[in-house]
């Protein structure tokens, strides 16, 4: 049950750091100098902040549900401080959590430029929610090397959450841009036309990033062996 937890928390902490991540760079190359007469239209900042807050309280449960993992307990209940604090200041994980909530607070507090000085908001957010996401890969699969492959999976497990949450924000920024109450008036059909008209070159080197990370993570993993990519269910999914 606890393993089962800790996928569903994990898998909405990526969902989340991406959403914090994307929303506020694709306001930068997709909205950026949009007309003001629409600044309600475009206007995410209610939804940036339910997501900070998300990620700040899933961080705190991934962070309780690791230190119960590492501690061997059986129950929750039976954590101490002391074992919190144990995996906070001397592992790893306890480090990239440390980062990523104050990367986290930092989005908070580039909120209040939001309403004044959205672009430099939304600059300081993208920097700090690259933070936050980038904590992610801390712990992946790139520990598994050392010296310079370390490096390069590293450097290819940042470029593919960083493309992962430049999509999933331009997706969640359309959604929200189709939902509103005036979306099918002529304002709202310009806004959302000349979004799609400049996401269209970076969905481009999204994709083409997408693939090229996630063949070179493959090949880490799989250690070269690319029989298992053509023979399995989970290889066609990939290729897919």
């Amino acid at each position: 049950m606890n393993d089962l937890i800790m996928i569903v928390i994990r898998f909405l902490l990526y969902l989340d750091l991406m959403v914090i991540f994307g929303l506020p760079f694709f306001q930068i190359y997709g909205i950026s100098g949009v007309r003001h007469e629409t600044y309600n239209l475009t206007n995410f900042r209610s939804f940036i902040t339910f997501a900070v807050v998300t990620g700040i309280i899933l961080t705190g449960i991934n962070m309780l549900l690791v230190s119960n993992a590492m501690s061997g307990v059986t129950d929750l209940r039976e954590l101490s401080i002391h074992i919190i604090e144990m995996v906070i200041e001397e592992t790893d994980v306890g480090i990239s959590w440390i980062v990523r909530l104050c990367a986290l607070f930092t989005t908070l507090g580039a909120l209040f430029l939001y309403t004044n000085k959205r672009v430099l908001s939304c600059l300081l957010m993208t920097m700090s929610g690259g933070v936050a996401l980038a904590t992610l890969a801390w712990g992946g699969h790139a520990v598994m090397h050392d010296g310079l492959h370390y490096y390069l999976h590293l450097l290819s497990d940042l470029t593919h959450l960083g493309a992962a949450g430049t999509w999933t924000g331009a997706l969640v920024a359309f959604a929200i841009l189709l939902m509103r109450r005036n979306a099918h008036n002529a304002q709202s059909v310009i806004v959302i036309s000349d979004s799609l008209a400049k996401f269209a070159t970076a969905g481009t080197v999204i994709v083409v990033a997408l693939i090229l990370s996630a063949l070179v993570n493959y090949l880490y993993i799989a250690e070269g062996n690319l029989t298992p990519l053509f023979n399995s269910s989970w290889g066609g999914i990939l290729l897919a």
